[in-house]
Order: C-alpha cells, then structure tokens, then sequence
C-alpha cells in the first residue's frame, strides 16, 4: 500500500505537481518570513515553497515546530510593540517643507494614538475603555458587563423578558 500524505510527511504542492516534504530549509523560511511580517501564514508558505494547508498541519501536529511557530509571531510582536513605542515615545522625524517644495528643516512627530493604545495594553485596570449598554425597560436599566459571552447575554435578556412579562402581568 502506498504511503499517504500523513505517514509519509510529504504533502502535494501549491501547484498539485506532485509531494513537497516540508523540510528544515522549508520551515526555516516559513519562519523567517513570520518572524519579519507577522501571521500572513499563507504568504510565509509561499515563501517557504509549500502549501499553506501543508505548513497548517505541521502547525497543528507537530509540537516542536507549533512552539516555534509560536517564538516566531512572538518574536514579530515585539518587534510591532518596539515600533509602536518609538513612534509614541520617541517620535518619528519628518521634514518641513516651504511652499516651493525644498525641505527647510524638520520636526519630531509623536503618535497620540500608540500612546493611548500602549498605555490601554500594559495598563488596563487604568486605562481601559469602560462601556455601559442602558437599555430603557419599565422597572430600571440593564447594565451588561462587557466580560460576559454572547451565551451569558443572551440569558440575561431572556431573563429580562420574563422579569418585563411577569411586571406586565402583575399590573
């Protein structure tokens, strides 16, 4: 019998022109190209001469290359995090130009925005957003903790119905 796709650790290409075996060189690219440019796990197959169904089962069977499939992305989001902070803290020089066009000097441009997302991200008991949903019911107002699931919501305004029902009733 024919060895298949699983036990044979080859998979068909791209092009379905026949197995590619995802080997060292091949990860290696993989991984070089998610450490540069993050979860574009589709365009790092590419690079790396495989399918991107190919690279995905290894991903998912494969413990040592998910764990460094996982220091690779983690790897990339320091390198945004990085960027981030030097773009708030840091700024980023631009240069000024007169109205014909020639640079005349420049100036140091900070991000309000990575600031407040930074701040948002190392400190959230502080800085994060806080919502309130009030919904106008007979009786009060509902207050839904952003927290809850979608299963625990959708309990909660079950239980409103009834609670508005069994008011209804009672009038």
């Amino acid at each position: 019998m024919a060895a298949s796709y699983k036990t044979s650790g080859k998979f068909p290409d791209a092009k379905g022109s026949g197995p590619v075996k995802f080997d060292d060189k091949a990860r290696e690219r993989y991984l070089n190209f998610i450490r540069t440019n993050g979860r574009y796990m589709r365009l790092a197959a590419d690079a790396a001469g495989v399918n991107q169904s190919t690279a995905r089962h290894y991903i998912l069977n494969d413990p040592e290359f998910a764990e460094q499939f996982d220091l690779a992305l983690e790897t990339f989001n320091h390198q945004m995090e990085r960027a981030a902070w030097e773009r708030a803290v840091e700024g980023k020089e631009e240069d000024i130009v007169n109205k014909d066009g020639e640079i005349v000097g420049t100036k140091t441009v900070y991000s309000d925005r990575l600031m407040v997302e930074l701040l948002k991200s190392n400190h959230p008991e502080k800085f994060r957003e806080t919502k309130q949903l009030d919904i106008n019911v007979k009786g009060g107002v509902l207050l839904i903790e952003p927290q809850k699931s979608s299963t625990e919501l959708e309990g909660d305004l079950s239980q409103l119905s009834r609670d508005q029902a069994e008011m209804i009733e009672g009038d």
